[in-house]
């Protein structure tokens, strides 16, 4: 496959349908917008279009059986590349974007154009967090130290549950744990 692949794309001017069958061969997606316009026939833009895709089945055949240097249990993950995350969805929300443009003005296909749309806008928030992961972390909840003023809230508050329900254990823990935080920070007792 590989073979004529490079035999079709280093000729100068290329039968337009062998280039189709290559690419089918590919196993290029017969339902993209891309393949449908292919096949609407020659003209220069579909013809470029065509050495596009075929230049990239061809790149993908050649990365597809990489051969071994080393024994498959040194190998070691390399780090993925956002670059290459990034082409594939930006093509992809191109494409939605044209499939939605084409069907546009048809009333019975607004579902149709409700599912790209919403893919369209799932691609675009993936691409968001590849091109800046910094604007979609939560940052960390900072915890408000407990100042001298809110632990003798806390004591008073607690004292008096304990007078009004003197045989609810919580409140009673909770006013010598608070009591016992007051103190520490200060020398007071209450």
């Amino acid at each position: 496959m590989r073979a004529e692949l490079k035999a079709w794309l280093g000729q100068a001017t290329p039968d337009y349908q062998t280039g189709l069958k290559l690419l089918k061969g590919t196993g290029y997606d017969q339902q993209s917008l891309t393949w449908n316009l292919l096949q609407r026939g020659a003209d220069t833009f579909t013809r470029t279009k065509l050495r596009n895709c075929l230049t990239a089945a061809l790149a993908s055949l050649s990365q597809a059986t990489p051969q071994l240097l080393v024994a498959p249990a040194a190998v070691m993950i390399a780090p993925v590349d956002n670059q290459a995350l990034k082409a594939p969805l930006l093509n992809e929300r191109t494409e939605l974007k044209a499939r939605v443009r084409a069907i546009l003005d048809e009333p019975d296909q607004a579902d149709q154009r409700l599912r790209l749309a919403l893919r369209v806008k799932t691609v675009t928030e993936e691409l968001d967090r590849l091109y800046n992961p910094a604007a979609f972390e939560v940052p960390a909840k900072k915890a408000k130290p407990l100042t001298v003023a809110n632990l003798r809230t806390y004591v008073s508050l607690y004292r008096k549950k304990t007078t009004l329900e003197p045989a609810n254990a919580t409140y009673a823990q909770k006013l010598i744990h608070y009591q016992t935080l007051l103190t520490s920070l200060t020398d007071e007792t209450i």
